[in-house]
């Protein structure tokens, strides 16, 4: 049974993130570049009825029999009509892996977390409509079941009436001087890990792994995330946006890579490898999207993980059906170029989204290949545990579809701490400053946006 009322769409995911972000569990997973195969719709939820979280295997298989109590059939307006949202850690993909880290968990975020949503809004971008879901769960006979689903539509029909959409002006650009961050690594430090890399790309252990800092800074009060995530949107939107309240810490991603979906039983990935900046004019724009198209090294890298992704997804899909739909494509975004591949193929009988994700996951695209020795190197020259980063975000609905962006472009607010983490892929002629450099540009979206609260 699914409940559902549609309205004309008169406000933006923004006009709900302001009205709803502290309610407990709000999540938005937002389709900022409207692109019509990657960003159809954006998604909200908050008050989830469960809170499933945890850090080992066991509450990985609590999580799965929870989940298995609330099937429904699909819905014809929306592929989230109900479900769970929430995110995986880097750190806890080591656990499928069985890689104990020196570094133990994260400080402040589980190992995962996943609010159980009766209730769900879609923003359908293309046919310009809101539409609101329930299904009524947890309640399991027919009449109550009912009763509740009309009564949480009816809760989201006042809040809807009552919101003003916001004429909100765009930021170009930031007045004002750059935070002086913190890095848990130095510029010396970075290179010499990269130098590591190389020596074991050399010895033969692996052919890649992706090494990133950590930056961080302290605010002088509580930051206001939904100020912080609108400017990071405003300044680097993205095909995946993304921000969960988890009580006392929020997400705030604005993540241009998507790591896996599965919808009608055929799941896809899409690995991004190569980054270039957008130029200061026209001329070099076009230039850096030259180079980064005919860059030897970045195709390399890119085929690397590309391969390694069709093998993840060899090993929970029907033989033969695994296939490279994109061997490489070159997307832009307001600050960069981002060289990307799409890998698909049709789940095998028996298996479901849990299954994909104990497979698969972390993506390889963030950890370089073999996947497991360059799991054990990133752990041992990374100054700290990841955490969210590279880690993925997004939601499983109770009929067995998915989707999950890779936690990249991401800040993690805890109280009056920003901090987020860039990296760079290290392939056999890597120079080390450069890839140095290329972690720069990866953190300028998200170091430009804490100046706006500064």
């Amino acid at each position: 049974m699914i409940e559902s009322r549609v309205y004309p769409l008169n406000i933006q995911p923004i006009d709900l993130l302001y009205a709803l972000h502290q309610q407990a569990g709000f999540f938005l997973l937002e389709s900022s570049m409207l692109h019509p195969d990657r960003g159809r719709y954006s998604f909200v939820g908050y008050n989830p009825f469960f809170v499933a979280e945890g850090h080992d295997l066991a509450a990985f298989a609590l999580l799965q029999k929870r989940y298995a109590l609330y099937q429904n059939e699909k819905s014809d307006l929306t592929p989230f009509p109900a479900g769970i949202a929430g995110f995986w850690s880097y750190d806890f993909g080591l656990k499928f892996e069985n890689i104990k880290s020196r570094h133990g968990q994260h400080a402040g975020v589980p190992g995962f977390s996943f609010g159980f949503y009766d209730r769900v809004i879609t923003i359908d971008h293309l046919e310009k409509k809101i539409i609101v879901t329930s299904t009524g769960w947890p309640e399991t006979r027919s009449m109550p079941r009912q009763k509740r689903a009309l009564a949480r539509l009816d809760e989201v029909e006042v809040i809807l009436s009552s919101i003003q959409p916001a004429a909100f002006a765009r930021v170009e650009n930031l007045a004002g001087s750059l935070p002086r961050l913190m890095s848990n690594f130095t510029q010396s430090g970075y290179c010499n890990a990269v130098q590591k890399v190389l020596d074991y790309i050399k010895k033969g252990d692996i052919y890649q792994a992706n090494v990133a800092q950590e930056f961080s800074y302290d605010f002088a009060q509580s930051v206001d995330t939904a100020y912080l995530y609108r400017i990071l949107q405003d300044l680097s939107p993205s095909c995946f946006g993304g921000y969960l309240n988890g009580g006392k810490f929020q997400i705030l991603s604005s993540s241009p890579e998507m790591f896996l979906t599965l919808c009608d039983g055929v799941a896809r990935t899409r690995p991004m490898k190569g980054t270039r900046p957008r130029g200061a004019d026209v001329e070099q724009d076009r230039r850096n999207h030259a180079e980064l198209e005919s860059d030897s090294k970045e195709q390399a890298e890119l085929l690397m993980v590309t391969d390694l992704e069709r093998n993840d997804l060899g090993r929970v899909c029907d033989f033969g059906s695994v296939k490279v739909e994109q061997i490489r494509e070159i997307e832009e975004y307001r600050t960069v170029y981002q060289a990307t591949a799409t890998v698909s193929g049709r789940l095998a009988p028996g298996k479901n989204g849990f299954d994909i994700i104990e497979t698969c996951f972390p993506s390889g695209s963030i950890t370089g290949c073999p996947k497991i020795r360059s799991m054990e190197i990133i752990d041992e020259l990374e100054r700290s545990a990841r955490g969210i980063y590279t880690g993925a975000l997004g939601y499983m609905s109770f009929n067995g579809d998915m989707a999950f962006n890779v936690l990249i472009r991401t800040m993690l607010v805890s109280g009056r701490k920003v901090s987020f983490h860039a990296g760079s892929g290290i392939v056999a002629d890597s120079d080390p400053q450069k890839e140095y450099e290329e972690t720069l540009v990866k953190a300028h979206a998200m170091r430009e946006s804490l100046r706006a609260i500064l």
